[in-house]
């Protein structure tokens, strides 16, 4: 249910990278990489060059499985695992899924595991907060309602004073991810790709309009 979405992300993932971690000087930032499914985590690495992360990225297969089971929660707990824990630098998770976690039981894991990795810290490092946004793909492939899968991932992200972001196309979640990795500033619409973000509408004949006047 992910494939395209998956595809998006490749596609964009140099960007992504180089956004992040900037010039390979930059030591301190590391991005990591978690994928899950109703069965299956897999650690994919740490990463510290935006070429080695968009690599180990587009070696990402995707499987058709039966089970719309999502193991959300533990997957996070496995990417927090790679933070370095009360160094006072900022630490953002960003879950792109189409469905709310079916391990609630996790969820007190995840919370704990996000608090501790702000622990002995000052007051004045703020920035080691660690955020979860979340980025849901819409229509939801779950048993759940459309509401309950919002309200799940809702409480992930709030508990954390991460963002909710609803995406309907891969257009936008590429938009999203770029606008994110880059702290929230302008990026170069070139790095979208060449899908159309917007369709115009024509004028086209109406055959019941006697008059041919356009509509």
């Amino acid at each position: 249910s992910m494939t395209n979405y998956v595809n998006a992300l490749k596609s964009i993932a140099p960007f992504v990278g180089t956004h992040i971690l900037g010039d390979r000087e930059k030591q301190f930032a590391k991005i990591s990489l978690v994928t899950f499914t109703y069965i299956r985590l897999s650690d994919l690495g740490t990463f510290y060059d935006a070429q080695e992360f968009a690599d180990s990225l587009n070696g990402i297969s995707t499987n058709r499985l039966e089970s719309a089971d999502n193991m959300v929660n533990l997957s996070l707990i496995m990417g927090m695992r790679n933070f370095t824990n009360a160094n006072g630098l900022k630490k953002e998770v960003f879950l792109i899924t189409d469905g709310a976690p079916d391990d609630p039981q996790n969820l007190q894991r995840v919370l704990s595991t996000a608090k501790n990795l702000k622990a002995n810290l000052t007051s004045k490092d703020k920035d080691n907060l660690l955020k979860i946004h979340i980025f849901a793909i819409k229509p939801f492939n779950s048993r759940k309602s459309a509401s309950e899968n919002v309200k799940l991932l809702k409480n992930i992200a709030n508990a954390t004073g991460g963002t909710y972001n609803e995406v309907e196309n891969v257009v936008e979640l590429k938009e999203k991810i770029l606008l994110f990795s880059n702290d929230g500033k302008p990026f170069d619409k070139k790095e979208i790709g060449n899908e159309i973000a917007i369709i115009k509408t024509h004028k086209i004949d109406d055959p019941d309009n006697p008059n041919g006047d356009k509509k």
